[in-house]
């Protein structure tokens, strides 16, 4: 199980570098970040925690990474879904240091 502190650094890293990367860098990107969510949200299965808004907020970074990795189509350009990835992952990490719960690597 991986530490959630470095797995939201390293989500943070992916995102800020998407720009700069090719097309097949950004699917790499995307779904680096997809299996990061997934363990994210294994995490609190696991620990019992039950925070629909956690969830809310791991969908819409999972969108928003889709959107700007042009997986899934949108009218709106790729630094605002970067900047909503990076508000969605901002209030996930403020919810889970709210449950106070050692969420990191066992």
């Amino acid at each position: 199980m991986l530490d959630y502190y470095l797995a939201v650094k390293a989500i943070k890293k992916l995102l800020d570098n998407l720009a700069d990367q090719s097309e097949i860098e950004r699917y790499t990107g995307h779904a680096t970040i997809s299996h990061i969510c997934d363990e994210i949200e294994k995490i609190l299965k696991d620990r019992e925690v039950n925070l629909n808004s956690a969830s809310e907020k791991i969908s819409s970074l999972r969108l928003h990474a889709a959107q700007a990795c042009a997986l899934v189509d949108s009218i709106h350009p790729f630094e605002q879904h970067i900047s909503q990835c990076h508000s969605s992952l901002a209030t996930l990490e403020q919810m889970l240091d709210s449950l106070d719960i050692d969420l990191s690597y066992q």
